[in-house]
């Protein structure tokens, strides 16, 4: 013999059910601010939309937007005509297109998908954005393919009903399909299995894919590492761009790796309700409340993610240079030419306590000390003028200039500089001028 009414109906209360239809719809509310917010920061800010990452962000937002709507309206779009539904102000038609927004809402999943393959190209381009911009019209209509198609076939199949706290995946009357409840009038006879098939397996996959592109974010880097190890002692400015690389690149995982804690935040705790509501085929009103809760305050957890992003901007970072004076970036060529006239000083005086003998071999010996000229009375060195702090933008998710050296902001030298210095200690300009000085001295 069956029950009247339904599962939501006969297993929760009356305040258990008014708790599910109305705690949600702050949460919608500030997500969907939130999302805006940061959809309009980014609209106005013409330097943010030139860039790949604000616009996926963007569409991240709008989406977002948009799904907290629906969630927020989605118990009043439950049909009139079902006893026991708190407030239900709709029909079977809103009932319908609810379900139907909040499944094409799965495009927030592909989008976190997105920010983590895009994360992983940058690293694997060495930051050169406009080397992977080709793959973003690709990352934008892909994200709608599968949420769209599935939504259209669920309506075909009328699977968009009451679910207790709204509409989404779901036979009528809630429950239909066990002995308790009797058949399904409307919908499949199984509805269990077209809520695993198109809701939790797709959000599994998601978080699954994104887990495992972070994770080769994090070998990949490592393999490159070992490779550094491998070639030998790296040595002047490739030594300074390699530690900077490393730096940035380890910095840009875990960034990546914010917005897939984000993404198992907002999805996770969804997942593990429905597993646990389809094994024990009852409902759990902590597990249900908890998860009707989070999973609206997705916008909300994106854009802390986003502006503390964006705040990793002013992070400065000590990068050692053995030998040389503490000094800030925009002094670097007044270091530069310190070290150059320390070095010619002391090609100099090496050159005239060996003059009558100089011998090519005695020359290259000069050379290798003008890498590292020794303190004297007139140019001291402290041992705490061993450091030099380099402040430079670290994020990847900040909307900088995009050159390959610019990004690390680092100066490596002028366009004539050569980044190949594995056989000299010596910046180039500073080897070129200590042989200058050097063949004068001799030819005097």
């Amino acid at each position: 013999m069956t029950n009247s009414g339904d599962a939501w109906t006969t297993e929760l209360s009356y305040n258990q059910r008014f708790a599910l239809a109305y705690l949600p719809k702050p949460a919608a509310l500030i997500s969907c601010v939130a999302s805006t917010w940061v959809a309009i920061r980014i609209l106005r800010d013409k330097q943010k939309m030139g860039k790949m990452y604000h616009r996926l962000a963007l569409g991240m937002c709008i989406s977002s937007a948009v799904n907290s709507i629906n969630v927020f309206g989605t118990s009043w779009s439950i049909p009139s005509d079902r006893e026991g539904y708190v407030h239900a102000f709709g029909t079977v038609d809103t009932c319908t297109v609810t379900g139907f927004m909040i499944q094409l809402g799965f495009v927030v999943q592909y989008y976190y998908v997105s920010l983590s393959i895009y994360v992983f190209m940058s690293l694997r381009c060495e930051f050169r954005i406009k080397e992977i911009e080709w793959i973003e019209k690709y990352l934008h209509i892909g994200v709608f393919i599968i949420p769209l198609v599935s939504a259209i076939f669920l309506t075909t199949k009328e699977m968009f009903n009451p679910i207790g706290m709204g509409c989404w995946i779901n036979s009528s009357p809630f429950g239909c399909g066990l002995d308790s409840y009797g058949p399904c009038t409307r919908g499949a006879q199984n509805p269990s299995v077209y809520t695993t098939v198109f809701g939790v397996l797709p959000t599994a996959s998601n978080l699954f894919i994104a887990t495992i592109i972070i994770i080769a974010c994090y070998v990949n880097e490592q393999i490159k590492y070992k490779k550094s190890l491998v070639s030998g002692c790296l040595k002047g400015k490739k030594a300074i761009f390699e530690r900077a690389r490393r730096q940035k690149s380890m910095l840009i995982a875990r960034q990546g790796a914010s917005y897939l804690a984000v993404f198992y935040l907002t999805y996770l705790i969804p997942i593990i309700t429905s597993i646990i509501t389809t094994a024990t085929k009852s409902l759990v009103f902590p597990n249900l409340l908890l998860s009707t809760i989070v999973f609206p305050m997705n916008g909300l957890f994106f854009t802390i993610s986003y502006i503390l992003l964006l705040g990793r901007n002013d992070k400065s970072i000590q990068t050692s240079f053995n030998g040389t004076k503490e000094v800030n970036i925009d002094n670097d060529r007044q270091y530069q030419r310190h070290k150059s006239f320390s070095c010619a000083e002391q090609a100099i005086s090496n050159n005239q306590a060996s003059a009558n003998n100089a011998t090519s071999r005695s020359l290259k010996r000069r050379q290798s000390w003008c890498a590292s000229p020794q303190p004297d009375e007139n140019h001291s060195i402290t041992r705490e003028a061993t450091q030099r702090r380099v402040s430079y933008n670290v994020s990847l998710f900040d909307g900088t200039d995009e050159d390959k050296w610019k990004q690390f902001g680092v100066y490596i030298g002028s366009d004539s500089d050569s980044a190949d210095d594995s056989d000299s200690n010596c910046d180039l300009e500073v080897e070129s001028f200590c042989k200058k000085i050097l063949q004068n001295s001799n030819h005097a």
